[in-house]
């Protein structure tokens, strides 16, 4: 009833779950479920992972966008949380942007001083940061394992956005 399973983006789950959403199908999330072997063992293989999970949700906001906006089976609040899904990854991207223009801002602009402004610049990134990352014993690692790889998630969903052919293409992860 949803359109079945379709092979057009990288994240055919999703997208599949996607449609069944905007049909207006409820899910129930198992906890307990266990799902072994979900983390890769290197660090080339997380890479490869996450650029298809960061490009395929792209793929299907472009390939979605319209039809979340016309759906009839769903309640405008569905269809806000439909995009709002989305919006986490655009949030990731405006924050990793942010975050890696906090040093060239602050050490290469011309007359620098420590005014409000730029005060606030520097804590407004690192507060919506912090907020993005909750607090946890882990966030600080994660912190700079995430800015470390901040410009390769973002390629990645540019390359999901445009549909560029690296985007399309579907490796398995060990």
């Amino acid at each position: 009833d949803a359109g079945g399973w379709q092979s057009d983006t990288v994240v055919e789950d999703m997208d599949l779950s996607l449609r069944c959403y905007l049909k207006g199908w409820n899910a129930i999330y198992l906890p307990h479920v266990d799902n072994p072997n979900e983390l890769p063992c290197t660090l080339s293989s997380y890479k490869t992972q996450q650029f298809r999970w960061l490009s395929g949700p792209m793929q299907i906001l472009t390939k979605s966008f319209s039809n979340i906006m016309r759906a009839r089976d769903i309640s405008i609040g569905r269809r806000l949380n439909a995009f709002w899904f989305f919006m986490r990854y655009i949030l990731f991207a405006a924050i990793t942007v942010g975050v890696l223009a906090v040093p060239p801002v602050a050490l290469w602009v011309e007359d620098w001083d420590w005014s409000w402004p730029q005060i606030y610049f520097i804590v407004s990134i690192n507060f919506a940061l912090a907020v993005y990352l909750y607090v946890t014993p882990f966030s600080i690692a994660y912190l700079f394992f995430s800015v470390a790889i901040g410009y390769f998630k973002l390629w990645a969903m540019i390359s999901g956005l445009l549909g560029l052919e690296k985007s399309k293409t579907w490796k398995v992860t060990q």
